[in-house]
């Protein structure tokens, strides 16, 4: 694969010496490249992942485990670049330090650490990132008590879907444990996504092109809510035509919720969403609808293109 660089300032920014690698996005790094440039201030593809800790932490031991996954996956040590450039590029750097926050709140009763904590949460989203700055990504360890954390783990959506998330933090927890028992550990060799960069731009788009457009075809308008008037449209609606519902499910259908993902192969996302596909056929008053939505998640074999 080669790129053509015509930037001056993109050439002069970039030290030979800390970049590992340069290539092209993929068509769905491209598409959130470009909402995020068009709508800087939007949190859409902005990923937060918060939870709470008891016990004691190890905290050079965690934050070690953290950048250990840096070093490891290069696209946490990439940095995205469009500017002046034929097509935008991403830049794995040899190396990019994981920010960090931490904060003692342990003080706070409560009421007051709640929030708090929301209102960090919120400030962190309006953050975002400079997507010419790597890593996308950071982390805030915050203490609540004598053993008690609060944790935000903030990405990019460019970086990895959500099927990636538990490999990232299965792989955490087991390095963080191997640090504070002093015991070695070892993973197996992970997959590079420059392979399947280049595999993509191998394939025949033309073709695909006329297979999803002949799968498609009869889709010209959008598919009806049928649930009354169409607030969703109505600029002078100031709710904005939706809200948010809270239903707890009982920890027996949760559990049985689980299991049979599990046994299926697919995320509780998946199934929830099929739900309510399967509401809206009967609200739009339609049996074949199309919606906007990736259930494959890029989890196919990949022998393919890892080669």
């Amino acid at each position: 694969m080669i790129i053509f660089f015509h930037n001056l300032n993109f050439k002069q920014a970039m030290n030979k010496n800390q970049v590992e690698d340069i290539y092209t996005l993929s068509p769905m790094q491209e598409g959130m490249l470009f909402h995020m440039l068009a709508q800087p201030d939007s949190e859409a593809y902005f990923e937060q992942v918060s939870c709470d800790f008891e016990g004691e932490i190890n905290l050079p031991g965690f934050q070690q485990a953290w950048q250990e996954i840096v070093d490891r996956y290069a696209v946490f040590r990439t940095s995205f670049h469009w500017d002046g450039l034929d097509k935008p590029v991403q830049v794995v750097h040899k190396t990019a330090v994981l920010p960090w926050e931490t904060l003692d709140w342990s003080t706070l009763d409560q009421t007051k650490i709640a929030e708090k904590f929301e209102s960090l949460l919120r400030d962190d989203r309006r953050r975002g990132f400079n997507h010419e700055q790597a890593p996308l990504m950071r982390c805030v360890l915050i203490s609540t008590g004598k053993k008690s954390w609060k944790f935000i783990w903030s990405h990019h959506h460019m970086l990895m879907d959500g099927w990636c998330s538990g490999i990232i933090l299965d792989e955490l927890f087991k390095r963080y444990k191997a640090h504070i028992t002093q015991k070695s550990v070892t993973f197996p060799g992970n997959p590079s996504f420059k392979n399947y960069i280049s595999w993509l731009a191998k394939q025949d788009h033309e073709k695909a092109k006329a297979f999803w457009s002949n799968e498609l075809a009869g889709f010209d308008t959008p598919t009806p809510l049928g649930i009354g008037n169409a607030v969703l449209t109505d600029k002078n609606n100031t709710n904005h035509g939706y809200a948010e519902c809270t239903y707890d499910l009982s920890p027996d259908l949760s559990g049985s919720i689980l299991e049979w993902t599990k046994k299926e192969g697919v995320t509780t996302n998946i199934l929830l969403q099929g739900y309510g596909q399967y509401c809206l056929v009967f609200t739009a008053g339609k049996m074949k609808l199309f919606l906007d939505q990736q259930f494959l998640a890029g989890r196919l074999n990949y022998p393919v293109w890892n080669q």
